[in-house]
């Protein structure tokens, strides 16, 4: 990162950010050009790892880029004020945002789907008793993606 002044590196805080963003942009590679896809998101810390986990239907074009190359970029970013000013060029904006790298892979057991299910609706909403269905725990696909690089920004002019 070229301003380090605007840097977080404390795992709490990276954690503090992530929990306040509404979509997580995935992205994967599609031949010659990158294809990047927002998705609801939940996120898990457990001893120093971040793992993302995501839901989707069965089939479509990000799931066959994912079962093609494992490997994939996100983004993410919160708290957007505009600043304004007298002149074009005084004008900025301050946000957070979250970037990183890691490998997906498929939830194919029962309990692990279910698990990170909870987990991404920890991420929306408050309701601790959510309960899912058989049926629609079997119909989704949960992909869990293992963050392997992670930086987060500070941007307040």
């Amino acid at each position: 990162m070229r301003r380090s002044d605007r840097e977080i590196t404390d795992l709490k805080e990276i954690m503090d950010v992530m929990q306040k963003c509404d979509t997580c942009r995935l992205g994967l590679q599609d031949e010659k050009v990158p294809y990047i896809v927002p998705l609801n998101f939940g996120v898990r810390e457990e001893n120093g790892r971040i793992t993302l986990f995501f839901h989707s239907a069965p089939e479509g074009k990000k799931i066959r880029l994912m079962e093609q190359n494992g490997a994939a970029g996100f983004e993410m970013d919160t708290a957007h004020e505009l600043i304004e000013s007298d002149t074009a060029c005084g004008y900025g904006m301050n946000y957070k945002c979250v970037l990183g790298v890691g490998t997906l892979s498929f939830i194919e057991d029962y309990e692990e789907k279910k698990e990170a299910l909870s987990i991404l609706m920890k991420q929306y909403t408050t309701n601790r008793d959510l309960t899912f269905s058989e049926n629609m725990i079997k119909a989704v696909k949960v992909i869990r993606l293992e963050v392997e690089e992670i930086s987060c920004k500070c941007c307040n002019r």
